[in-house]
């Protein structure tokens, strides 16, 4: 039996994933926070996909999934660990709830190396197993590679992701098993619903008000043209098979594209006074209009 283990398959992304390897003949265990869920998804899915209940941050019910799998590959090893559960917090950082902040790096960045420690030995570093190594494929983002405003800590746990791959690629060469990072750019997913932090009035208390409401209503349209998430279990299905995978795959469409070529031809600075232009047009026109009110008293 060729297994996967793919994290937070409820929805999305990761439900996307195990679709996409399930039609090809891959048994898919999935992680899943909730009990009603997991329920739901072994009904849907049935024979090609089994459940395991656990949260990114439980080293314990991680341990315990660990063990589940183990008993279920009888000797065998895994064909690879997709780390794709994940949270989308939005928001300018002065203003950002901190503890926003706090679950993304312990769910995007820390959640991935729990989950890859307690499944490495099945993926190769057991050597008592037999069977080819698995692979790892951590789902990164766009925002690891060009950060946009409002989603700063959100690229920094992408950016962190990147830069984790690099190290374990070089680690695990050891056992042989390959480490891949797959880039999204705007892919249809609960991703901004599950974190329930796109509630546009949540920061018209501070300059950044009128700021954000855009970046959201420009997201919306970028989600109305975005790809399913089966592109996404397509090109993971591709890194699990082909005989050399890239070290890095990016799965987008403008204007996604046009902001990496654009990272990579402008200077530093000029990048960020494009980033930056949307931000600082908006709290300027929020200003004048503010000033404009002061200087005029009667249209209050």
């Amino acid at each position: 039996m060729r297994a996967v283990i793919v994290t937070g398959v409820s929805s999305g992304i990761g439900r996307g994933i195990a679709q996409v390897l399930m039609g090809r003949g891959l048994h898919v265990f999935g992680s899943i926070r909730s009990p009603a869920d997991a329920s739901r998804l072994a009904l849907e899915w049935r024979t090609g996909f089994t459940p395991l209940l656990f949260d990114v941050r439980d080293d314990e019910a991680i341990a315990r999934a660990a063990e589940i799998v183990r008993a279920r590959l009888d000797g065998e090893r895994l064909a690879g660990l997709v780390n794709n559960a994940g949270v989308g917090y939005k928001g300018p950082l002065l203003h950002q709830p901190w503890e926003e902040i706090e679950r993304l790096i312990t769910v995007n960045l820390l959640g991935p190396v729990r989950v890859t420690r307690a499944f490495a030995p099945l993926l190769g570093a057991d050597r008592t197993l037999t069977g080819p190594p698995g692979r790892i494929i951590n789902v990164s983002s766009v925002g690891g590679r060009v950060p946009t405003p409002f989603t700063g800590a959100y690229c920094a746990s992408k950016a962190a992701i990147e830069n984790l791959s690099s190290c374990l690629r070089a680690e695990l060469a050891h056992y042989g098993v390959k480490v891949i990072v797959l880039a999204p750019g705007v892919i249809r997913s609960a991703l901004g619903a599950n974190s329930g932090d796109e509630v546009p009035q949540r920061f018209d208390h501070t300059d950044y008000g009128p700021s954000y409401r855009h970046m959201l209503q420009r997201f919306e349209t970028w989600q109305a043209r975005a790809w399913p998430p089966e592109r996404i279990g397509t090109t993971v299905w591709h890194a699990l098979n082909v005989r050399t995978p890239r070290p890095r795959y990016f799965v987008g469409q403008f204007p996604f594209r046009v902001l990496f070529a654009l990272q990579r031809m402008l200077p530093d600075r000029a990048f960020d006074r494009l980033l930056a232009s949307s931000v600082v047009r908006h709290v300027q026109r929020q200003c004048a209009d503010a000033q404009g009110d002061r200087a005029n008293p009667e249209q209050l």
